[in-house]
């Protein structure tokens, strides 16, 4: 039986944050940066919040929502396991989605105004390269990620760096080397993790038309694992060197181990291992990421309860029956 109006957008609207990755990756990113200014003087909680919002919206709606058009009109997401599956569940429609990018790219701007009168004008140099990528990654005719490398690269490289960066600046109206090393390693852990779920839709991507030529697609299932493994030796490298800066970054280093060990142990051609394996990297970069902010700047421990919450919630809203 069809949802009613109201319940049918609202599921779909919350399916289509896909809001574990946006906890993994602009969330825990946000954190890391509002954290190292938090080694140096106070933060403003306002700006952190503000912060978490734009990443919160700039990926979860405005990325997530041209990636799940373009997927759609391709036929990747016809019948593959990614993808916030939306419209195949006739919970978003195409118009309904477009409606999403556009409102979502206003809040996001409005947002960045916001943090820019607090910290100064290079705030929206942040923000703009945060969506930027975002949006490239799926939009043609550039569609990084029907690009091999390039949609990591080009992509999901300068989204993350970017957000730890943009955090960091917002807090303190400058920008540093700290801010750059770090965002640079969780830069290098979440094209691996990417680039892991993106093996678990190598035939209906390969069988797109156009063919989504993702890394996976170009490389194969087995030599991109081998890539991904040495993007995240590059992450724990980084992290290691980070450790110099504070000992209070450990969790981090300990968090890039632990996925470097799933990265490295999980079976190319098999969806259920790959499957467990995207869970345990998930679950140890938002804990590293929230260990970390929360050692430095015991303040920040209030997103225990946000993200508790936003697990619970993905629990329940967050899947389509079987």
């Amino acid at each position: 039986m069809a949802l009613p109006v109201v319940a049918r957008l609202a599921k779909g609207l919350f399916m289509e944050a896909r809001i574990l990755a946006v906890l993994v990756w602009s969330t825990t990113a946000v954190t890391v940066g509002t954290a190292l200014a938090a080694r140096t003087q106070a933060v403003d909680l306002r700006l952190y919040v503000l912060a978490l919002l734009a990443g919160f919206i700039g990926q979860g709606y405005t990325t997530h929502a041209i990636n799940e058009i373009r997927d759609w009109t391709s036929g990747t997401d016809r019948h593959g396991l990614g993808g916030s599956k939306v419209v195949r569940a006739g919970l978003l429609s195409i118009g309904e989605l477009w409606a999403v990018f556009w409102v979502s790219i206003g809040l996001v701007l409005w947002l960045g105004h916001l943090c820019a009168e607090s910290s100064g004008p290079w705030a929206w140099f942040f923000i703009g390269i945060a969506l930027l990528s975002g949006i490239c990654y799926s939009l043609p005719p550039i569609q990084l990620a029907y690009r091999p490398y390039l949609g990591e690269w080009l992509g999901a490289f300068p989204g993350i760096l970017t957000c730890v960066c943009g955090a960091y600046y917002v807090q303190t109206g400058a920008l540093t080397g700290e801010p750059v090393l770090l965002g640079t390693a969780l830069a290098l852990q979440c094209m691996a993790i990417m680039l892991m779920f993106h093996t678990l839709d190598f035939e209906a991507d390969r069988a797109a038309v156009p063919c989504k030529r993702t890394t996976i697609v170009h490389l194969g299932p087995a030599a991109a694992q081998r890539y991904l493994v040495a993007l995240q030796v590059g992450a724990v490298l980084a992290l290691g060197l980070a450790l110099r800066i504070d000992y209070r970054l450990a969790p981090l280093l300990v968090a890039g181990f632990l996925c470097l060990v799933a990265f490295q142990t999980y079976a190319p051609f098999d969806s259920p291992t790959i499957i467990r394996a995207s869970k345990r990297v998930t679950l140890a970069t938002i804990a590293g990421g929230l260990a970390t902010g929360i050692w430095i700047d015991p303040r920040l421990a209030f997103m225990i309860a946000v993200i508790y919450a936003a697990f619970a919630a993905h629990r329940r809203y967050g899947k389509l029956p079987r």
